[in-house]
């Protein structure tokens, strides 16, 4: 069985959507986060950091991915470590995120959206709507 890692992505609104509708593929838009190569997408041990990516773009949004771990890179633009193993390690011992990249097409089963535990979210149905069920 393939070992699958939670990581999180900050992105913006309508990206996410994208994200969750289709999955993600290298090349897909034509240029990456925070400029980065369109080629991977950018990952992080850390919602919390994921956020702050997020923050930076409109309406942005934190997604959280399982990820396969053999399908993992090191950040090259953003990396403690010189391998996956050294990246997990020193984040597991500094307490700050660790960050990878992909660049193989992921689906978009993989994708979730990253609710806080802080956060509140009410679940309202439809056919209720703010007046009561409509007759």
């Amino acid at each position: 069985m393939t070992e699958t890692v939670m990581l999180y992505h900050g992105t913006s609104a309508l990206n996410a959507v994208r994200l969750l509708a289709c999955g993600w593929a290298p090349g897909q838009v034509p240029s990456g986060s925070q400029c980065g190569d369109p080629a991977r997408l950018y990952l992080t041990t850390l919602p919390e950091d994921a956020a702050w990516f997020a923050a930076r773009k409109e309406d942005g949004m934190v997604l959280e991915l399982q990820v396969p771990r053999h399908l993992l890179r090191v950040d090259p633009e953003d990396r403690a470590g010189d391998t996956v193993e050294e990246e997990f390690a020193i984040s597991a011992r500094t307490g700050l995120p660790a960050k990878f990249t992909i660049a193989h097409p992921i689906g978009p089963e993989a994708f979730a959206v990253h609710l806080p535990y802080e956060a509140e979210v009410e679940i309202v149905d439809p056919e209720d709507g703010p007046e009561g069920p409509s007759i």
